[in-house]
């Protein structure tokens, strides 16, 4: 390479990149006032398309540099400085802009996370108005019938309307419509239960009342028989007072000796009778017994199975799908509980 022979100082060096000082000025120059505008397209696009040129200016004298610099060790300082008397202005330039470029690059960023967290607070804030009016819907079969009808009414005094639910109006409105249907069932079904309990506890007081009633009734009866038999006694007593008298003389021996018989064998049977009455009957309230024993625990099972089923625990659900599907549960487990616990009464 003849041209780099003759290489004496930086200056002459300068001549080899094939561009001069004055045009590298001349070209910066009509940079100085350009920079990037805050928000605004156009700056931010010919700072970018500028910052490229300088690059590309600056890296194609690096590759001159080391086309140069190659095969000639004697010279490659003078290249470097005829290099750095040529690019070391554009450098600030360079670092300028990109300085410029990622400032504004930066405040987009900020500005488009500003956004996106407003958008997400947003969302948050209308998924937390729905997942609030689908919380109405748990744990209704514990809540009694009045305050269910307190639900209902609260959800009827919601409004879904668009300009505050969105693009999730028409979801909201199905959680709505969903949680008054589980509300209406719930309604329905405690409805059912607090009747059956009323009717229960009527019947039950009324079955008190007629055995109370029975009982004086059966009271009042034996006190009337024992007062008939007594008047009956008492005549038959003087009856057979008067024929003994008539009779007594000559029958006397022989009526107290028929009499103990008689009595004696009348006492017998009536012992006899009396006793296997007796041994009957309790052969009867035995098995009655041992029926009522042997019903008795699983009865109690039965009941506490039904009660268990109603005390099971029920989930913190988000998803709609997820709540429909627990609330037909619930509805199928309490009436599974409602036709074990009537079942098991019946026992």
């Amino acid at each position: 390479m003849k041209e780099l022979e003759i290489i004496e100082s930086p200056e002459k060096a300068i001549a080899l990149y094939q561009i001069t000082p004055k045009q590298i000025a001349e070209r910066l120059k009509q940079y100085d006032t350009l920079k990037v505008v805050a928000g605004n397209a156009q700056s931010y696009k010919q700072v970018r398309s500028t910052l490229t040129a300088i690059v590309s200016l600056r890296t194609s004298g690096d590759a001159r540099r080391k086309e140069l610099g190659k095969n000639l060790r004697d010279g490659l300082s003078n290249i470097n400085e005829g290099w750095k008397l040529l690019f070391a202005p554009v450098v600030p330039y360079e670092d300028r802009f990109k300085a410029e470029l990622k400032a504004e690059d930066d405040r987009k960023a900020a500005i488009k996370a500003k956004k996106e967290k407003i958008e997400q607070d947003r969302i948050d804030g209308i998924r937390t108005k729905i997942s609030h009016i689908q919380s109405t819907a748990l744990n209704l079969t514990r809540c009694d019938s009045e305050y269910l009808k307190e639900l209902s009414e609260a959800l009827k005094e919601i409004s879904i309307i668009e300009d505050e639910f969105m693009e999730f109006t028409e979801e909201a409105g199905k959680v709505l419509s969903d949680t008054s249907n589980a509300i209406q069932v719930a309604i329905i079904a405690r409805d059912k239960f607090e009747k059956e309990e009323a009717d229960r506890k009527a019947e039950s007081e009324r079955l008190e009342k007629q055995r109370v009633e029975q009982e004086e009734t059966q009271r009042k009866i034996e006190e009337a028989q024992q007062k008939i038999q007594a008047e009956k006694d008492k005549i038959e007593v003087t009856k057979k007072a008067e024929v003994e008298r008539k009779e007594r003389e000559v029958r006397e021996k022989k009526i107290r000796e028929e009499a103990k018989a008689k009595a004696e064998k009348d006492a017998k049977e009536k012992i006899e009778r009396e006793e296997r009455e007796r041994i009957e009957r309790e052969k009867v309230e035995e098995a009655n017994e041992k029926r009522r024993v042997a019903l008795l625990p699983d009865k109690s099972k039965l009941i506490k199975f039904a009660k268990s089923i109603l005390e099971i625990d029920i989930p913190d659900l988000k998803d709609p799908k997820a709540i429909e599907i627990l609330t037909r549960s619930n509805k199928a487990l309490y009436e599974v509980a409602e036709t074990v616990r009537k079942k098991a009464n019946e026992l």
